[in-house]
């Protein structure tokens, strides 16, 4: 009864809106999509490369909305701020970056932070999951849209991957290499059926490289953004982080 009455705040409650705020990480200023109110439950959302627009905002604002207090970073404004000439992020910067984030999200607040990522978002995500000290900090990972190569820089031209489908002419990880190392946190995978940026067989051989405790969830849509089946996002958002929530609790739903 109870995970009936808090899906139906999720897909019901006005989304909650917030103020946008100037963060300085290491010397770049960043600007932070918050929503909600702080010392709610914390959760961290980080978008896909095409930038603060999208699933990414749709999902802090359902967030927020169900009593969270969100941090949304705009990856691709993430990427490109610490892009110049041939230096761009590596897989260290990235993992204390997100530990500096989760330190702001957490500010207020008696709760381990929720991690939430869309696209790319999700592929940085698993990196910083990956490392003890964010695990340290952090309650699950929830990635949506989650594929193997992502970028570690963005430049203007990188946009013909909007056309492509395929991968920034910039230095990449592979989340297949990293992704067992989520454990032990919980890794919930949400992904459309229909997705044109990440084909079924490469997402099943990242699940599988996975460890335990993971949950994939397909959703029945039409494109990599699950543009039109929002409510089944939603819905499974929300049964994933009571997934989430009895892993820590050492029991299943």
């Amino acid at each position: 009864m109870k995970r009936k009455f808090l899906l139906g705040v999720l897909l019901l409650a006005t989304p909650a809106r917030g103020a946008d705020e100037k963060f300085a990480l290491r010397g770049k200023e960043l600007t932070l999509h918050e929503r909600g109110a702080r010392g709610g439950r914390p959760a961290l959302v980080a978008s896909g490369d095409g930038g603060w627009v999208h699933l990414a905002p749709q999902l802090a604002e359902q967030l927020a909305g169900a009593g969270f207090f969100v941090v949304g970073l705009d990856s691709k404004q993430y990427l490109s701020a610490f892009t110049s000439g041939q230096k761009t992020l590596t897989p260290d910067d990235v993992k204390a970056d997100f530990k500096t984030l989760l330190e702001h999200t957490i500010q207020g607040s008696a709760h381990r932070p929720l991690l939430v990522g869309v696209s790319e978002g999700a592929g940085l995500l698993v990196l910083a999951g990956g490392d003890p000290a964010v695990q340290a900090l952090a309650q699950g990972v929830i990635a949506c849209g989650l594929g193997d190569k992502n970028e570690l820089g963005w430049r203007f031209r990188d946009s013909i991957i909007y056309i492509t489908k395929g991968v920034p002419d910039e230095p990449t990880f592979s989340v297949l290499e990293i992704v067992d190392r989520v454990s032990p946190l919980p890794l919930l995978v949400l992904q459309s059926t229909h997705d044109e940026f990440v084909p079924p067989q490469e997402l099943r051989t990242i699940f599988d490289k996975a460890r335990e405790p993971k949950r994939l969830r397909l959703i029945e849509a039409a494109d990599h953004r699950i543009s039109d089946n929002q409510q089944e996002l939603r819905k499974q958002v929300l049964l994933g982080i009571a997934w989430i929530d009895a892993q820590l609790q050492g029991r299943t739903p």
